[in-house]
């Protein structure tokens, strides 16, 4: 679809890359990168450390990175902004698979939803204008209202283990804290262990940095 005439179109892909075959990225690649700004917005269903937060990787994922690479996109989604999660009977981890890519030159801010109804995946926003805008933000810690409180209080009774209260050995706690720079150690690994749990337990609030333009388009599914 384009949007614009002349030198200020804008040409938007609405993208569906299917997980039993994921050739989208691969047939792309094959076209002539487009003369006018691009926007590809969709479910890629692909995976990689750039974007996912539990660092997986698919190899079809590579046919996406070489799209980018030919199409001179860059990928507007923050990195482990949660665009799908389990509902319902459903089972597995968050996960970002779906994008915002669009040519580097263009100027955005994106912004995730909270709502999403009875889907797996939330809904997305990106305002795409020109000139001066404001930065894309991360997603700004969790959303406490939807933390999974089981999965929390199953976690939390490993705490004791996990810090070393338990351990009666040279490894306990108590031993491990009689330096200062030891004791930094200690709450450096208390802040990562409580932050796992919140990142396994917690979906991340989406980012919500907004203003408003009359002369800009916005791009949503």
């Amino acid at each position: 679809m384009d949007f614009g005439q002349g030198s200020r179109g804008l040409e938007l892909w609405s993208i569906y890359n299917p997980p039993s075959s994921k050739e989208v990225p691969s047939v792309l690649s094959s076209r002539p990168k487009p003369s006018h700004p691009v926007v590809l917005a969709g479910n890629f269903n692909l995976q990689h450390p750039l974007w996912d937060s539990f660092e997986r990787y698919k190899r079809r994922v590579e046919d996406l990175l070489q799209l980018s690479s030919h199409w001179d996109l860059v990928i507007r989604t923050p990195k482990g902004a949660v665009t799908r999660a389990p509902q319902g009977r459903q089972r597995g981890h968050t996960s970002t698979i779906d994008h915002f890519w669009t040519s580097a030159d263009l100027h955005t801010v994106y912004y995730g939803e909270e709502c999403r109804g009875k889907s797996d995946h939330y809904p997305q926003v990106l305002e795409v204008g020109e000139g001066d805008r404001p930065t894309p933000a991360q997603p700004a810690g969790w959303n406490w209202k939807k933390m999974n409180k089981k999965r929390v209080k199953a976690e939390s009774e490993l705490l004791y283990r996990a810090i070393g209260l338990t351990d009666p050995g040279p490894n306990r706690l108590m031993v491990r804290i009689r330096t200062v720079d030891s004791l930094g150690k200690a709450f450096d690994d208390l802040t990562g262990w409580l932050t796992w749990v919140a990142g396994e337990s917690t979906p991340q609030k989406k980012a919500n940095c907004g203003y408003s333009s009359p002369c800009s388009h916005k791009a949503s599914r």
